[in-house]
Order: C-alpha cells, then structure tokens, then sequence
C-alpha cells in the first residue's frame, strides 16, 4: 500500500520574467536548465508549500498552495491580507499563535491558517 508516501521535489515554482541567465554569470545554463525541470516538477505538483522572501503570493502552477509564512510582526499590508484570504492560496503555516492571530486580525480566514511550529524542544535546548 502506497497510500501514505509523498513524493516530495524541491524546485522552483514560479519564472523570472527578466530572464534566468541575467546576474549569473558562468551559472547562468544551469538555472536555464534546471528551470526546464522545474516547469515539468510544478505542473505535476499536488502540492506546493512556498516557503521563500520575498513573498511570491502568485498562485501555483498546479494543485494546491501552501505558503510558509514566519513573520515577526502582528498586523501584515492590506495587499497580502487580501491575497492570502483568496482562493489563490489554499493554507498558511505559520510557527506561532502570535503570527495567527495577527493574520486573522489582518483578515485572513482563521480557517486557512495552522500553526506548525519550528521543530526545536525547547526543553531539551534551554533546560
């Protein structure tokens, strides 16, 4: 049964529009390349969990979005509230209950957001 397993890819899900080989230098047929990949990876993606500054609010190439958004401020721009609260975006993961909160008082649908918090045991690092 490989009801459980994830294929998981990491790429990138989104093109520059001002060229890849712009500011590469000597890399520049690398990132060409693996952007070719990457076209293939995002349009057969289930998922996408973005997870990267700036913001990329844009929706995914195919399936659902899922946007990692660790922010230390409480309130987020009016734009990205907005954004965030469309369908464009399935999920947010956030660490933090404070950064929830914050969303949600911006107006994102608590719905959409769950807190996954960093994978640190506090106690074990700070006893």
């Amino acid at each position: 049964d490989t009801g459980d397993l994830v294929d998981l890819h990491f790429f990138q899900d989104f093109l520059s529009s001002t060229g890849e080989e712009e500011g590469f230098g000597r890399w520049g047929h690398g990132i060409i390349e693996g952007n070719r990949w990457n076209a293939w990876s995002a349009a057969h993606a289930d998922v996408t969990l973005r997870n990267l500054w700036p913001l990329q609010l844009d929706a995914s190439v195919a399936g659902h979005l899922v946007l990692n958004f660790p922010w230390e401020f409480f309130h987020i721009p009016d734009e990205w509230a907005t954004r965030m609260a469309s369908s464009v975006i399935d999920e947010i993961w956030t660490p933090t209950s404070f950064v929830k909160d914050g969303l949600v008082a911006s107006g994102v649908p608590d719905s959409k957001i769950v807190v996954v918090p960093h994978g640190v045991d506090a106690a074990e690092v700070c006893p």
